[in-house]
C-alpha cells in the first residue's frame, strides 16, 4: 500500500471521531469505527511488509546473482592459478631430477674414471717391480753361468756373483690404487699386489746390503792377480782371512736369500701385471683400458695392449 491510500483513509477516521464526540457516530455495517482502523492498520501494516519483503527478496536476487558472478571468475582465477603451480611444479620437478641425474651420472663417471687411473697406475708399478726382478735375476745368472764356464762352480755363490746394478726403488702401498680392485672383487690381486710390494722393498734392501759389503771386501783384499780368461785372484794374508770370514757369511747369506726370493716375486708381479686390465675392463665395462699381456720367448718386457 502506497502512503497516498493511507492518507484517504485516516480523514474517514478522523470524521467518524468527531462524529462520536458530538453524538452524531452512526454504526457501521462491519462494525464500529474503531475494528475498522484495526482493520485497516493490519491491512497496511501487512502490505507494507510485503512490499518490504518483496524489495529485500529482490535485492538479496541481484546480490546473489552478482556474488555468483563473483564467485564463478574467483574460481576461475583460483583454478587456473592452482593448475599452473601445479604444471610448472612438475616440469621443475622433472627437470630438477633430470638435472640430478645427469649430476649423479657424470660424478659417477669422474670417479670411475679417477678409480681406472689409480688402477693403471698400481699395473705400471707391478710392471717396473716385474722388470726389475727380472733383471736382477738375469744378471745373477749370468754371473754364475760366467763362472761355471771359467770352473768357478766349486767356488761359493758370493764369490761368483758379482755386485748387481740396479735402480734400488721401492713403491710403497697405496689404499687408493688396492681400492678399484677391492670394488671390482679381485681380491686375489690385492693381496698378491701388497704381497708384491712388500716383498719387493726387502729385495732392495738384500741387494744394497750386498752389494755395500762387497765393496768393503776391497778394504781387505789389496793385493789381486789378473788372469788372461777375467778371473781376479787375491793374495791374503791370515790375518785378512780371519777379517774377510764375517763379511763371507753375511754376503753367503744375503745372496742366497735374494736367489730365493725371485722366483716368488716374480710370479705375483706377472698375477698383478698382467691380472689389473682384464679385471678393471670387466667391472668398468670399459674395453679401451690397457691391458699387460705375458712377454713371448725372447722378448725382455711386457706388451701393452
Amino acid at each position: 500500500m502506497h502512503l497516498n491510500e493511507i492518507h484517504r483513509y485516516v480523514p474517514k477516521c478522523n470524521r467518524s471521531r468527531r462524529d462520536a464526540t458530538q453524538g452524531r457516530t452512526q454504526a457501521s455495517p462491519k462494525g464500529s469505527v474503531i475494528e475498522d482502523c484495526r482493520a485497516l492498520t493490519r491491512e497496511i501494516t501487512r502490505k507494507f511488509y510485503a512490499g518490504l519483503f518483496w524489495r529485500a527478496e529482490r535485492h538479496c536476487s541481484c546480490y546473489a546473482q552478482e556474488m555468483d558472478a563473483e564467485f564463478a571468475t574467483l574460481v576461475s582465477g583460483f583454478g587456473g592459478a592452482l593448475l599452473g603451480a601445479v604444471v610448472g611444479g612438475m616440469i621443475s620437478w622433472v627437470l630438477a631430477r633430470q638435472s640430478a641425474a645427469n649430476t649423479a651420472r657424470r660424478d659417477k663417471e669422474a670417479r670411475n674414471q679417477e678409480q681406472k687411473a689409480h688402477a693403471l697406475r698400481l699395473m705400471v708399478k707391478a710392471s717396473l717391480v716385474l722388470s726389475d726382478v727380472v733383471a736382477i735375476k738375469n744378471s745373477i745368472d749370468q754371473s754364475l753361468s760366467e763362472a761355471n764356464e771359467k770352473g768357478l762352480s766349486h767356488y761359493p755363490f758370493w764369490r761368483r756373483v758379482l755386485p748387481i746394478v740396479s735402480s734400488y726403488q721401492t713403491y710403497p702401498i697405496e689404499a687408493s690404487e688396492l681400492a678399484p680392485l677391492m670394488e671390482a672383487k679381485a681380491n686375489e690381486i690385492v693381496y698378491a699386489a701388497t704381497d708384491m710390494l712388500m716383498k719387493h722393498s726387502i729385495l732392495v734392501a738384500a741387494l744394497e746390503r750386498y752389494s755395500e759389503k762387497r765393496g768393503e771386501l776391497k778394504k781387505i783384499m789389496k793385493r789381486h792377480t789378473a788372469t788372461e780368461d777375467g778371473v781376479l785372484t787375491s793374495a791374503l794374508t791370515e790375518d785378512e782371512v780371519a777379517e774377510m770370514a764375517p763379511y763371507e757369511i753375511e754376503l753367503e747369506s744375503l745372496i742366497k736369500e735374494v736367489r730365493s726370493r725371485l722366483e716368488p716375486i716374480q710370479n705375483l708381479t706377472e698375477k698383478v701385471t698382467y691380472g689389473i686390465g682384464p679385471a678393471i675392463q670387466t667391472h668398468y665395462g670399459d674395453k679401451e683400458f690397457p691391458v699387460f699381456v705375458a712377454a713371448e720367448t725372447g722378448q725382455e718386457a711386457p706388451a701393452a695392449s
